[in-house]
């Protein structure tokens, strides 16, 4: 943790079912590789802009030192947590670094002096693939509304601007490329406001109008 580090904690009662089942297969698959390869290396986001992200190693509780060695000239010692039968550190990404592949190089030191290493690969994403908006009046309902994404995106929401509390989340299909759902709205003309977050959690917005017939 850093001054500078904050949080954002959602009940999963909160959860949507493909945010539940989302969250679900993400534990199973993260224990099924801790009971498959005890040397494994995990990132919390491998797709990421610059932030904070989690950095985990399975390696034995009683290593003298897991250091972590990053491409951009960092070198962290993580600590163990016995909780997740991990060690872990959270790191900075500097906003200067550019999109691309990384590799971090991890350094095992266990109890008896032995030096093994690991590494995985992240992906740095600061941008928001295009995505095409496709509005379609339904008199006197509203509006049905179809997303295109050029690459897999997390969420896309829909909302008539300046009401983006009562912001629409469209179903996701297609592996993420394709959003869609409907909108409702009285007749006359709108100004909707379309986001699109992506795997790295970076949002692109998009504003448009459209009339809807009484």
């Amino acid at each position: 943790m850093t001054p500078y580090t904050s949080f954002l904690a959602i009940p999963e009662s909160e959860l949507n079912a493909w945010s539940r089942q989302v969250v679900g297969g993400a534990r199973e698959h993260k224990r099924q590789l801790l009971d498959e390869h005890p040397e494994a290396v995990s990132l919390s986001r491998q797709r990421m802009p610059p932030g904070d992200p989690v950095l985990g190693v399975a390696a034995p509780a009683d290593a003298r030192r897991v250091t972590a060695y990053f491409p951009f000239g960092l070198a962290l010692d993580l600590a163990y947590a016995p909780a997740e039968r991990t060690w872990r550190t959270r790191f900075l990404v500097p906003k200067e670094v550019r999109d691309g592949s990384y590799e971090v190089r991890i350094e095992i030191v266990d109890r008896a002096g032995q030096v093994t290493t690991r590494a995985i690969t992240y992906v740095i994403d600061s941008v928001v693939e295009d995505f095409e908006v496709e509005v379609t009046p339904v008199a006197p309902r509203g509006a049905r509304v179809l997303v295109r994404t050029a690459e897999a995106a997390a969420e896309v929401r829909i909302a008539r601007l300046g009401d983006e509390r009562a912001a629409r989340v469209l179903e996701r299909a297609d592996g993420g490329k394709l959003f869609q759902g409907a909108l409702e709205l009285g007749p006359g003309r709108h100004r909707l406001r379309v986001v699109v977050a992506d795997l790295a959690q970076n949002e692109a917005v998009r504003e448009l109008d459209i009339e809807v017939a009484p």
